[in-house]
């Protein structure tokens, strides 16, 4: 009798135990847990790491110096008189006679152009000094006219009633600035004839124009600022 007392005091005993270790790991909840460990991937050893492309401005050339043109052999500026032309071409290599240039604040001056000839025969060019200049021919004259000269001798009674090639001409007028007025005339003597074709068409009239204004548009005549 007391040994079925004593099983069935264990077994009580057993029992509370078990509920009161049920309240107790209910009421702080320390059940453990497995923690979460992510997993650290590794990359590919075979796989080549791929990087953005860096972009870059492209790099602009610097500016080629612009070479200036060499100057037109045919071309003759007089800053004195302030005027520059352009002669027909085949007379590169024409030379300037400049005549009376002392006349040049209250008178006429004479700019001779003389160019060369292939005429053997051709005797020569007379310059403003008297001297001679072989091989050349003197083909045109610009004579740059003082203001108060042109005036002058235009208003002159000789240059009215028997004008003489020293008079002022309007037809041969090449243009005029504020201290000058410049016109065109053939140089002096006769031309060979490998000059007198291009003399001939320089001084030929076009349309309704002077022949100052026909040359002055052949010989692209410009004032000077």
């Amino acid at each position: 009798m007391n040994q079925k007392i004593l099983v069935a005091i264990i077994i009580i005993l057993v029992l509370i135990i078990g509920i009161m270790a049920g309240l107790y790991i209910s009421k702080t909840g320390t059940v453990q847990t497995q923690p979460n460990i992510l997993p650290i991937i590794q990359p590919a050893t075979d796989q080549p790491i791929s990087t953005p492309p860096i972009t870059t401005e492209p790099i602009q050339p610097a500016a080629t110096p612009v070479t200036p043109a060499p100057n037109n052999p045919l071309t003759y500026t007089n800053t004195d008189f302030g005027f520059q032309i352009t002669l027909p071409k085949g007379w590169e290599n024409f030379k300037v006679d400049i005549n009376n240039k002392e006349a040049i604040t209250n008178g006429t001056v004479y700019i001779h152009f003389l160019v060369p000839t292939t005429d053997k025969a051709y005797p020569y060019a007379i310059l403003s000094n008297g001297s001679k200049l072989n091989g050349y021919v003197d083909v045109i004259a610009i004579t740059a006219w003082n203001k108060s000269e042109w005036d002058k001798q235009k208003n002159s009674q000789e240059c009215k009633t028997n004008p003489n090639p020293g008079c002022p001409f309007e037809g041969s007028k090449l243009g005029e600035s504020a201290k000058y007025v410049f016109d065109i005339t053939h140089g002096n003597g006769t031309f060979p004839d490998d000059i007198m074709g291009v003399v001939d068409n320089l001084f030929k009239k076009t349309g309704a124009q002077t022949t100052g204004q026909s040359v002055a548009q052949k010989l692209d005549f410009q004032l000077l600022p």
